[in-house]
């Protein structure tokens, strides 16, 4: 299973403003996921912990509950979240985050770097920030969160490693999508409603007329949206459709990023898979 999500980057990781280290006192960085939920309530334990011992924590995005939380608990809080505002949703952005993050580590700090979901599916700047770190011998720890991948596992009772394709919405517009079969289950991930600064088309825009192009009209589709109610938490939903239809669910479609799963030839929808005999090509012992 392949991740390709970052956009722009594949050939500059690690290039970050920190060039060279040697003769300052580094510290240490830990990449924190704190899951889907938004609030501490799903964060894991370790990850707590590491929201209470780092020296400092930098949050990419402070629109979720658990910023709000932490902040009012400590000082050391920070977020890179203004830079989506002045560079977009760009690998200048998540190079920018990365090297205000490395700078911090450079004063000899343990920084936390705190995402939603995984800290390292979809997230740009934690991938620099690792190849960075990596090569700069600064030690860095792993706090992994549940991730929109394990929600689109759960609401759609699919085993993402039967040979599915795992690309971002951002990849969309870089033609990433076009390499990719359409014989074999398609996952995209993160895929928002609303045009990028500069961008004409947004990602799901994109990602319709490119069901267009690649796919027949009656190809399932399922779109997995997943949003914080006030009454019971995360609320996940799946709106089904085909890919010559999508389009017609509309406003359902537009108010909030989207993960997307399109059926592979000879991969039935979950509701059939249940009394379907599995096929040959999927019969394996469970893996521990």
């Amino acid at each position: 299973m392949a991740y390709p999500c970052l956009r722009g980057l594949s050939d500059q990781r690690g290039s970050v403003g920190v060039d060279d280290m040697a003769g300052s006192h580094a510290g240490k960085l830990y990449l924190v996921g704190y899951g889907v939920l938004g609030d501490s309530k799903g964060c894991t334990g370790e990850a707590l912990a590491i929201l209470r011992k780092a020296d400092e924590l930098i949050f990419r995005w402070d629109r979720d509950p658990i910023y709000r939380e932490i902040a009012e608990q400590r000082q050391t809080v920070s977020s890179v979240h203004d830079l989506y505002r002045t560079l977009g949703a760009t690998s200048d952005a998540y190079r920018a985050m990365a090297d205000h993050v490395t700078q911090r580590i450079s004063d000899g700090r343990s920084v936390a770097f705190v995402t939603p979901g995984h800290p390292l599916i979809c997230e740009a700047a934690s991938q620099i920030l690792l190849a960075h770190c990596q090569s700069h011998g600064i030690p860095v720890e792993v706090i992994v969160g549940v991730s929109f991948l394990d929600l689109v596992a759960a609401a759609l009772g699919r085993d993402l490693t039967e040979g599915a394709q795992v690309i971002a919405g951002s990849d969309l517009y870089d033609g990433l999508s076009k390499a990719l079969s359409t014989q074999l289950p398609l996952v995209v991930c993160s895929v928002n409603p609303e045009p990028a600064p500069g961008e004409a088309d947004s990602e799901l825009e994109m990602f319709i007329a490119y069901l267009s192009q690649r796919y027949e009209p009656d190809r399932p589709v399922a779109a997995v949206s997943a949003f914080r109610s006030k009454s019971n938490g995360l609320k996940v939903e799946v709106h089904r459709s085909t890919a010559g239809t999508l389009a017609d669910l509309g406003k359902v479609l537009r108010r909030c990023r989207l993960c997307f799963w399109v059926n592979g030839r000879g991969y039935p929808p979950p509701e059939e898979r249940a009394t379907a005999e599995p096929a040959a090509s999927h019969s394996r012992p469970d893996r521990l």
